[in-house]
């Protein structure tokens, strides 16, 4: 849950699903010209995508919620070269990320992807960069199971992207209406045309 406080900072509380009591989280000192994007929660971290309007860095950072210390995953840069443990990367290369913007998080906190509504689907580098995997506009349809990637596009056309191997599949012909895409172990289910539609796994 993200809130503005009497000195109009925005900041993330935590809250018990039987407790309506909440409490602050003590990670970053959050500047004031920050614009906060959808949170995703996993058991141990918290992924937090903003946009820091003073620098115009666009960046992802996962608070450990045991002891609510901070590691910055991504951080988009308009640094011409930068040094990353010791190896030089070029301008070229950092350009590739430019314009990025972090819509929705997701991980199983070994790897880390996000969507930018207009360029697909990316997956977080080591060096705090991102490469696309998927090039398709996706909507804010998207489930990840750890092995795969359902997303709908702007089109409304489902998708699977394998993980493992890098292919894609088109699994339905159906037009799938905007956020009511539903993954579980069993099926995927959508709503197309007023009717609701399941595909069995």
């Amino acid at each position: 849950m993200v809130r503005t406080d009497d000195k109009d900072y925005a900041v993330l509380c935590m809250s018990k699903k039987m407790s309506i009591s909440s409490k602050v989280i003590p990670a970053f000192p959050t500047e004031k010209e920050c614009y906060i994007h959808g949170l995703f929660a996993t058991n141990n971290y918290l992924y937090v995508p903003r946009l820091i309007k003073s620098s115009g860095t666009e960046v992802i950072d996962r608070i450990d919620l045991k002891d609510f210390s901070v590691e910055r995953v991504f951080e988009k840069t308009r640094i011409a070269e930068k040094v990353v443990f010791g190896l030089s990367f070029s301008f070229e290369q950092v350009e590739k990320d430019l314009g990025l913007q972090p819509d929705f998080v997701f991980s199983n906190d070994n790897d880390v992807f996000f969507t930018d509504y207009t360029k697909g689907i990316f997956k977080v580098l080591p060096d705090k960069t991102a490469k696309n995997i998927i090039a398709d506009k996706v909507r804010y349809d998207v489930a990840y199971d750890g092995n795969y990637i359902f997303y709908v596009t702007v089109e409304g056309i489902l998708k699977q992207y394998e993980i493992k191997s890098g292919k894609t599949e088109i699994l339905t012909d159906k037009t799938v209406t905007p956020y009511t895409l539903k993954v579980t172990k069993e099926d995927i289910s959508f709503m197309s045309d007023g009717e609701k539609v399941s595909i069995e796994r």
